[in-house]
């Protein structure tokens, strides 16, 4: 089975994603632009978007919005279920003060995604996907950086949505792993949602239709160690 997505934007932006499967199995992964093929790379086995820790409350006036890239020395998600730390607050304030563009080998790597600071509550965050992708094309050697793709959708509460009076910071933590030495991109492909409610009750996502996908981007390195 060949599946092929692309996000509806001007021609000359389109990137076609294209996964090939075969009983339930991936074979192949990678993105069509521009007529170059551009490669899959397997991510680490502690990359799992589904135990990704999500946050509203803890990361205000800590971490500003976009991405930030952490360094530890191990799994912070494996700290946050032993809870190492006395209060939640400690424990997002541990990880910015590891923030950094240059790591080691040894380094577990950590990708926080942060819509930034709320006066009221109702803003949401929610990781779909995540992907690693060689930016080369297929028949040419390593040079260009590896991209650590995320396909993130943010919702917004809509007019006449009831929403809590308390400062948020919607975030979440991705734990990556140990990354080869090299040059490496974050990408956050952002889906936009309004929620609103209908007669009933029940909720309803709006999608905010664009020409340009929005996609946030951040840089660092790995070095040998």
């Amino acid at each position: 089975m060949v599946t092929i997505g692309y996000p509806v934007v001007l021609p000359e932006n389109t990137v076609y994603e294209v996964k090939v499967e075969y009983r339930g199995s991936t074979l192949w992964k990678g993105k069509l632009c521009r007529r170059q093929f551009t490669a899959s790379v397997l991510a680490p086995p502690s990359t799992d978007v589904s135990k990704a820790i999500y946050d509203y409350y803890s990361g205000v006036g800590l971490f500003e919005r976009g991405i930030h890239v952490i360094a530890t020395d191990v799994d912070p998600a494996v700290l946050w279920n032993e809870a190492e730390y006395e209060t939640v607050n400690d424990y997002w304030r541990s990880l910015e003060e590891n923030e950094t563009s240059k790591a080691s080998t040894r380094d577990f790597i950590s990708v926080i995604i942060s819509r930034g600071d709320y006066p009221t509550g109702g803003y949401t965050i929610q990781v779909e996907s995540f992907s690693m992708l060689e930016t080369r094309p297929l028949d040419l050697p390593p040079s260009s950086p590896t991209i650590l793709r995320f396909d993130v959708n943010f919702t917004d509460p809509g007019e006449g949505v009831m929403v809590t009076e308390a400062f948020t910071n919607p975030l979440v933590l991705v734990p990556i792993g140990n990354l080869g030495a090299g040059k490496y991109v974050v990408e956050v492909h952002i889906g936009r949602f309004i929620l609103t409610y209908d007669a009933s009750g029940k909720p309803v996502y709006t999608l905010v239709q664009t020409l340009v996908e929005e996609v946030w981007k951040e840089s660092f390195e790995i070095m040998e160690e």
